[in-house]
């Protein structure tokens, strides 16, 4: 068996030019698929603009601002509550001479029986009568007489009384500047006063002293 060899014309020239055209061929038609890839729609980076525009939400001017709102509250509020408190305690320590005035035109229209239960007020340091089963502990050792600031402590009634000596009976009106005796409601000793010395101010001592049988002039106030 015999082998024919066959020879071809290689024709270089017109091998690169083909090779040449199908090369320029292929990038022509990469940038083609580029550009039309391009062109075909937004990037992904536009995409997600997009979507986070469409997802934003406008809210209304006042969500937008509540902390603010809710600051300028809170300073309103103080602003009252301070304003509240510095009223009120000016009012409570108003002048001596209009409360004086008010008390005295008060009471002019209010008529004082014997037998009434009442409280009596320090003026300037609102603290009421007051005295308990508490002996001094020098002077005349009676039942001390202080001052209490307690509104409901029930160790500050007194009853208003008249004199033994007298034909005044409870319910009968008492004139003005009468001689009164008040008689502490829970332990029924008198308010009294005598010759010995306070241990704190050295003004007279005031005590509470005697009960329903034992008084003496000691208890007599105007």
């Amino acid at each position: 068996m015999s082998h024919k060899e066959v020879n071809f014309p290689l024709n270089l020239k017109q091998i690169s030019s083909t090779v040449a055209s199908s090369g320029s061929q292929a990038v022509s038609r990469r940038k083609q698929s580029s550009s039309s890839a391009t062109n075909s729609g937004p990037s992904k980076a536009e995409q997600r603009e997009h979507l986070r525009k469409d997802l934003k939400v406008d809210y209304p001017f006042w969500q937008q601002n509540w902390f603010i709102g809710l600051l300028f509250l809170m300073a309103m509020g103080f602003f009252g509550l301070a304003l509240f408190l510095f009223l009120a305690f000016d009012f409570d320590q108003g002048s001596p001479s209009s409360a004086s005035a008010a008390s005295s035109s008060s009471s002019q229209n209010v008529q004082v029986t014997y037998g009434t239960v009442l409280k009596l007020m320090h003026e300037k340091t609102k603290f009421r009568l007051h005295s308990h089963e508490v002996p001094y502990g020098s002077g005349s050792g009676q039942q001390s007489v202080t001052g209490f600031p307690n509104v409901d402590d029930s160790n500050s009634y007194w009853i208003v009384r008249p004199p033994p000596d007298t034909s005044a009976k409870q319910g009968d009106t008492i004139p003005d500047g009468a001689i009164i005796r008040l008689q502490h409601m829970r332990t029924r000793k008198w308010l009294h006063s005598h010759l010995h010395a306070s241990p704190i101010s050295g003004n007279l001592e005031v005590s509470c002293f005697g009960g329903e049988s034992e008084s003496d002039t000691g208890d007599y106030w105007r």
